[in-house]
């Protein structure tokens, strides 16, 4: 048996019996490695990130990650739950770096750029410069930077996954679903 696309382009020979041995390789190739991030995290499928019952109380949140890119999961004052990536538009750093707790809004350690609870962009440090000079332009960057509710556990796809009511083993009405924006 053979690793079918070997990023350096060498066959991998697998063990004879392939069914109860995996070559060393398999787990340390950088190739392998991107096209599983590819493939499974940023691929067309459903990702779980959390228990709903996680969720109790306004501003509960839950941090949790897809791949390499780490998730918040909130509730916000209205008792709905959103999801967005966990990074400040600004700088690209995290917003949160807690597991899980109460807040009433995530605020960026760089700049101290603050969001909601839905991931919109609530407020900008030195929004108008500093001695006039280099303002910022309010709609640059005001914006939801993260998921969109698409349906009523929680999981997130991307938008070309197919209908989560398609999924095979998808029960309606069992889980609160997002898709990227």
């Amino acid at each position: 048996m053979y690793d079918p696309e070997p990023s350096s382009g060498r066959r991998v020979a697998w063990p004879s019996n392939g069914i109860s041995e995996v070559p060393f390789r398999t787990y340390t190739d950088q190739g392998t490695y991107v096209r599983e991030q590819e493939r499974i995290f940023k691929g067309d499928t459903w990702h779980y990130l959390c228990l709903e019952a996680e969720l109790t109380a306004a501003g509960d949140f839950v941090s949790t990650t897809v791949g390499e890119v780490s998730i918040l999961v909130t509730r916000d004052a209205e008792r709905t739950i959103n999801a967005f990536v966990n990074r400040c538009i600004h700088r690209g750093n995290l917003l949160c770096m807690g597991r899980q707790g109460n807040v009433k809004k995530f605020s960026c350690m760089y700049h101290g750029w603050t969001y909601d609870l839905t991931g919109q962009l609530t407020g900008v440090a030195f929004e108008q410069g500093v001695q006039g000079k280099a303002a910022w332009r309010r709609n640059s960057a005001r914006r939801n930077t993260g998921f969109r509710n698409c349906a009523s556990k929680c999981w997130a796809a991307s938008s070309s996954a197919p209908s989560a009511t398609r999924w095979p083993g998808w029960k309606t009405g069992s889980a609160r679903m997002w898709c990227a924006a």
